[in-house]
């Protein structure tokens, strides 16, 4: 059985992780227990990171790492380049609020993929146990067309070909 998600039908086994995407995705990561536990970080500490920015969800904190990273690169690009600006903009707030933000959104996304692993092994799980009784199935009625249809023939064939030997010994005389 299936679950509907975006449009899309889901294999029930995937419940578990559509539900924590969804949950990391359009609400607060700060409140989800197992993120906190992963990445070592305590709740009043996340909520305060980029003033809150993980309270929208790890969608929104990924575009805000991308476009701290972005706008972070193109000023660099505009700069001289020396030893001094890279120390500049390595040591500046944006890389260490996407840092903060990535300490989160890492964890996260670590829970996702083996949430994800977890329910993608029990679907084939079930798919294999599904795909090994027809298998069964089939080897049955394989069986039974034998058994039921082919051995007859054979026997029959058997008996004819007997009778064809036994006549044609009885048409050589010796």
């Amino acid at each position: 059985s299936t679950q509907s998600t975006w449009g899309l039908e889901q294999p029930n086994a995937f419940t578990a992780f559509i539900e924590k995407f969804q949950n990391y995705n359009y609400l607060n990561l700060c409140d989800a227990d197992d993120v906190l536990q992963r990445s070592g970080m305590q709740k009043d500490a996340c909520n305060k990171i980029n003033s809150g920015i993980l309270s929208k969800g790890l969608k929104t904190s990924m575009v805000t790492v991308v476009e701290f990273c972005r706008d972070t690169i193109s000023k660099f690009q505009g700069t001289t380049k020396t030893d001094e600006d890279s120390k500049t903009y390595i040591n500046s707030l944006v890389i260490q609020e996407a840092r903060a933000i990535m300490e989160v959104i890492l964890p996260a996304i670590y829970n996702l993929i083996d949430s994800y692993q977890e329910n993608f092994t029990i679907y084939m799980d079930g798919v294999m146990a599904t795909e090994n009784l027809k298998f069964g199935i089939f080897l049955l009625m394989l069986f039974v067309v034998f058994v039921m249809g082919w051995s007859p023939y054979l026997k029959n064939l058997s008996i004819k070909i007997w009778r064809t030997k036994g006549m044609l010994l009885s048409l050589i005389h010796i």
